[in-house]
C-alpha cells in the first residue's frame, strides 16, 4: 500500500478527535475505512501507531513520530497545492466524475448521452469505484463531482440531492406473489433474501427493513455487486430488495418480477457531492442543473 496524503489527514483527524467515528465523519468515509487505513499504514511500516490494550485512545511512541511528521507533510502539501492553484490556467472542458457502480451503470448512462449531445465541447470521464473512494476522489480534488446514495456530511463538501430512486422487491416470475403489483414485507416472512455483502449499503438497508418489520433473517448468499443478486433471483434462489432502475430490462424480458413495497416510502437518495470551493464552477453548476432535470420523475413503469 502506498501511504497517501489523504491517509495522513485521516490519521491526524483521528489523533485530534481520539475517535474513529468522528474521524470518519470529518472525512466523509465509514468508520471501517478509518480502521482499515490505520491498519494498512501499520502494516506498511511494520509498526504499531495506536495502543490496542487501553480503553482510552493513546498513541505509541511510533505513533507520535508519525503524528509529528504527518503534520509537517500535510502542511507542506497544502502550501504546495495552494501555490499551484494560484497559477492561472485555461478553463478545462474535461469533467471528471467518480461514482458508485450502481449509479454509473444504470442511472448515469442515459443522462451522459444526452448531456454529451447537448454539450459536445465537454468531455466527461467517469470512474466507477467503492463509495469510500468516491469521497476520497472528491476531497482530494481528483473528481469534479461524485455520485453516491445516502450522502455523508463533510464540512468541506457540498451535497446536492438529485433523485429519490424507489426500491422494489424482486422475485422469480413464477413466485406465488409475482402477479401482484404491490406487497407488504410481512408477506415474505420466512423467505430467503439474497443480500449484498456485510458492510455494503444494500446490506444495511435490508437489515434495517427486516428489523423494522420483524422479519426473520434467512440469507442464502451475499454478493458484492447487484448483477449476481439478480441472477440468483432469476434462478429462484430467493428474493431481493434493489433499486427499481436496476431491473427495468429483466422485468421487460419477464425474467424477473418487481413489486412495489407498500411499507412506507422506500428509496435511495441519489446525490451529487463536490468540494464547496468547486460548487461555483460553471461546469459543475451546468452539469448539476442538467442532472436535476434528467432525474425528474418520469412515467416509467417497471412492473410490466
Amino acid at each position: 500500500m502506498a501511504v497517501l496524503i489523504a491517509h495522513l489527514k485521516v490519521f491526524l483527524d483521528l489523533v485530534e478527535t481520539k475517535s474513529f467515528t468522528l474521524a470518519a465523519q470529518r472525512n466523509g468515509i465509514s468508520q471501517a475505512a478509518v480502521t482499515n487505513e490505520l491498519q494498512s499504514m501499520e502494516h506498511h511500516f511494520n509498526e504499531r501507531f495506536v495502543e490496542r490494550h487501553t480503553r482510552a485512545f493513546r498513541l505509541t511512541e511510533e505513533g507520535k513520530i508519525l503524528r509529528d511528521n504527518a503534520r509537517k507533510i500535510v502542511r507542506t502539501y497544502t502550501k504546495f497545492k495552494s501555490q499551484l492553484e494560484a497559477i492561472p490556467h485555461p478553463v478545462s472542458n474535461i469533467f471528471h466524475i467518480t461514482t458508485i457502480p450502481y449509479i454509473g451503470l444504470y442511472s448515469l448512462p442515459p443522462c451522459l448521452q444526452q448531456f454529451q449531445a447537448e454539450h459536445p465541447q465537454v468531455s466527461t470521464l467517469v470512474k466507477y469505484t467503492h463509495v469510500d473512494r468516491v469521497y476520497e476522489d472528491v476531497l482530494n480534488g481528483i473528481a469534479d463531482l461524485g455520485l453516491v446514495v445516502r450522502p455523508l456530511k463533510n464540512k468541506r463538501m457540498q451535497i446536492i440531492p438529485l433523485h429519490k430512486e424507489p426500491l422494489v422487491l424482486i422475485c422469480h416470475p413464477k413466485h406465488r406473489f409475482a402477479k401482484q403489483k404491490k406487497i407488504k414485507l410481512r408477506a415474505f416472512r420466512g423467505e430467503t433474501f439474497i443480500s449484498f455483502e456485510r458492510g455494503l449499503l444494500g446490506y444495511k438497508v435490508l437489515e434495517e427493513l427486516l428489523q423494522r418489520y420483524r422479519l426473520r433473517k434467512k440469507y442464502v448468499r451475499e454478493f458484492n455487486e447487484i448483477e449476481p443478486i439478480k441472477r440468483a433471483v432469476e434462478l429462484g434462489a430467493g428474493v431481493a430488495i434493489v433499486p427499481e432502475v436496476t431491473v427495468q430490462q429483466e422485468v421487460a424480458n419477464r425474467t424477473l418480477a418487481a413489486l412495489t413495497i407498500e411499507d412506507g416510502d422506500l428509496y435511495h437518495l441519489l446525490a451529487a457531492i463536490c468540494l464547496k470551493k468547486k460548487a461555483g464552477s460553471p461546469l459543475v453548476k451546468q452539469f448539476i442543473t442538467f442532472l436535476k432535470g434528467a432525474f425528474r420523475p418520469s412515467a416509467r413503469n417497471v412492473h410490466g
